[in-house]
């Protein structure tokens, strides 16, 4: 009885052995793959700029390929991480070139030193997208929502039409919103990515590529979708301001239709959820700030209303808390006067620098212009 014993407890052990050895192994490679994503999310957050930073990450990423080169994984960290560097390229150009040659570069004809940057910019942008297409695919032949979302993504991104210059041969990514997009995104919805179906809602309510507005299908997407978040606030204030803002290139609204009706829609959506900047760009939209892009004729009493919801501090949203202040200065807008108020907010703006990603409505400069004059003694 003992030697039986004995002889399972070694046939065992041989046979967990491997068993454990294996599983170990596959732990230690989950560990160096999860190391080195937390490497690139951290290189992309705090070395966005530094070239040789994200080069020799680059090298240590193609170097985990070259033993695993089937990895999804690694594939999609390597075209991650050339995105990143395919969109660095143009702002770090933006920097290094003076006004003159960047406006050069948008106009028709480019020589000397501007036309040998343009080359160059080119001939990088266009290696690291080829590099970021191809690491992406890979990753999205897999079967895996996550990475059939970003190459879906990759493909809806394409080129800013502003620094494509035909004539100069230099051809952009072809952006493709197809039957191929679609269906990665619907795959990668089924597979449980929620950003997934939300895009998916957006290209069909906005109409996208090949892809006709159908807002009547955006919309029963949408539904379905915002039942995964905790308040669906957000995803409809970010289709109102698109709509509101779209076609026109002051603003990053990428390619959005205008449409007044359905900005108001989905703003007023967000506004009744209590989120503030849907407020906000209510009242933008009645104060007559926008040109075209709001309602006609302005009606200064509707923004008031929605910028004392929108706009609550000078930092938080200086032209609209600007606005506020001007009609309690004036008595304007179905708000009494009360100039000292007024004074006591425009002091607050007074030192106030708008945030570039605030939307500029107004000139700034004329703004502090307007308070100077006020604060006059």
């Amino acid at each position: 009885m003992k030697t039986l014993l004995l002889t399972l407890f070694f046939l065992f052990s041989a046979t967990a052995s491997p068993i454990r050895a294996q599983q170990e192994l596959a732990d230690l490679e989950s560990y160096r793959l999860e190391l080195l994503e937390k490497q690139l999310n951290r290189a992309l957050q705090y070395h966005a700029f530094e070239r040789h930073y994200l080069q020799d990450l680059d090298s240590k990423i193609a170097q985990e390929l070259a033993k695993k080169p089937e990895s999804p994984e690694l594939h999609y960290l390597m075209g991650k991480l050339h995105r990143h560097m395919m969109d660095q390229v143009e702002a770090i150009y933006k920097i290094e070139w003076t006004n003159e040659e960047f406006l050069a570069f948008l106009g028709d004809e480019l020589s000397g030193e501007a036309l040998r940057k343009a080359q160059s910019y080119y001939t990088l942008k266009a290696s690291h997208s080829k590099k970021a297409e191809l690491h992406l695919k890979k990753a999205s032949d897999s079967g895996m929502g996550r990475y059939q979302f970003e190459y879906a993504e990759f493909l809806r991104a394409g080129y800013h039409p502003q620094l494509y210059k035909e004539k100069r041969g230099y051809a952009p990514l072809e952006v493709r919103v197809d039957e191929t997009t679609i269906g990665l995104l619907e795959s990668s919805y089924r597979k449980g990515i929620v950003q997934a179906g939300t895009r998916l809602a957006t290209v069909y309510l906005k109409g996208e590529g090949e892809v006709g507005q159908d807002t009547a299908k955006g919309e029963k997407i949408l539904s379905e979708v915002l039942k995964f978040y905790d308040s669906p606030a957000p995803v409809y204030f970010e289709l109102g301001k698109g709509f509101l803002l779209g076609e026109d290139p002051r603003f990053s609204t990428l390619d959005y239709p205008h449409s007044l009706q359905l900005a108001e829609r989905y703003l007023k959506k967000s506004s009744e959820l209590n989120y503030q900047k849907a407020d906000l760009y209510l009242g933008y939209a009645h104060l007559g700030v926008l040109g075209e892009k709001g309602f006609t004729p302005p009606d200064p009493s509707k923004a008031a209303q929605y910028l004392l919801r929108g706009a609550p501090s000078a930092k938080q949203a200086p032209y609209g808390y600007f606005a506020l202040a001007v009609f309690y200065y004036n008595g304007e807008a179905g708000l009494a006067q009360n100039q000292e108020k007024a004074r006591a907010m425009f002091k607050e703006l007074e030192n106030i620098t708008p945030l570039p990603d605030q939307l500029a409505v107004m000139d700034w400069k004329e703004v502090q212009k307007y308070i100077k004059e006020v604060l006059q003694p």
